[in-house]
């Protein structure tokens, strides 16, 4: 993205949904541009392409996607059985050691650890209000295989 930046392509402003269309368009161009002088494209470009497609298909990744295991609030809702076989599953797609994830607050304000360590739940409604009575400042110390919930009280 800061590579469409810098090559003014879009502001720095720019959504993520305008910053997908400006390197759609740089596609584009650079491929009609390599078509039309009928070269071998320069390494400049073969890495620009790299670049601008990775970026032009940003928003597909499953980590974006109202369903995408960053927003995915069934991680609150699963039973542990429901729950181990995809969590396995997710940790060995993504090749790390847990997930941690908000966007459901957790019941009492208090981070929750499920399937065994491997998901924290961290919404604890911090911001109190009507919505979320009880809700407390929080945050998730890991250092190592340590994880710590820590809490302003």
């Amino acid at each position: 993205m800061r590579w469409t930046e810098d090559r003014e392509l879009v502001l720095r402003s720019a959504s993520l949904k305008e910053v997908e269309g400006a390197a759609s368009t740089e596609i584009a161009r650079l491929t009609v541009s390599m078509t039309r002088d009928g070269q071998a494209p320069g390494a400049e470009d073969v890495l620009a392409l790299g670049m601008l497609q990775h970026v032009a298909g940003i928003g597909n990744s499953s980590l974006l996607q109202l369903e995408g295991p960053l927003w995915f609030r069934g991680y609150s809702t699963w039973t542990d059985i429901e729950g181990d076989a995809p969590m396995t599953a997710l940790l060995r797609k993504y090749k790390v050691r847990r997930f941690v994830t908000g966007h459901t607050p957790q019941p009492g304000g208090r981070i929750t650890a499920r399937f065994g360590g491997r998901l924290h739940l961290i919404d604890t409604g911090m911001l109190g209000w009507r919505f979320y009575p009880g809700g407390r400042a929080s945050a998730l110390e890991i250092a190592g295989d340590r994880v710590t919930p820590i809490y302003d009280e």
